[in-house]
């Protein structure tokens, strides 16, 4: 089914040792554990319409990504980093 109308992308929060524990203003967080990193994924982002990014682009990739995409060939990892500490360069 064709998405027509406009969804967010959800943040997925990953917990780390040098995170912090408000994302604020950013985000609003409820997790009691430090979070450093906030994912956006192409497959496996949750979307306001609640369903994976991937699963509504695998149904309709051409209205989402344009006349050239087919379903499976989304690279997408946007991480936003939030830290407490200075982080060594593998991080």
């Amino acid at each position: 089914m064709p998405v027509q109308r406009p969804f967010r992308l959800l943040p997925s929060f990953r917990e780390r040792p040098w995170g912090v524990s408000s994302l604020a203003p950013w985000f609003v967080n409820c997790a009691p554990e430090p979070i450093g990193e906030v994912w956006f994924t192409a497959r496996d982002n949750p979307t306001s319409l609640g369903r994976p990014l991937g699963a509504l682009v695998d149904d309709d990739p051409a209205s989402l990504l344009g006349a050239g995409a087919f379903p499976g060939n989304q690279a997408l990892l946007l991480k936003i980093l939030f830290t407490a500490a200075r982080l060594s360069v593998q991080v």
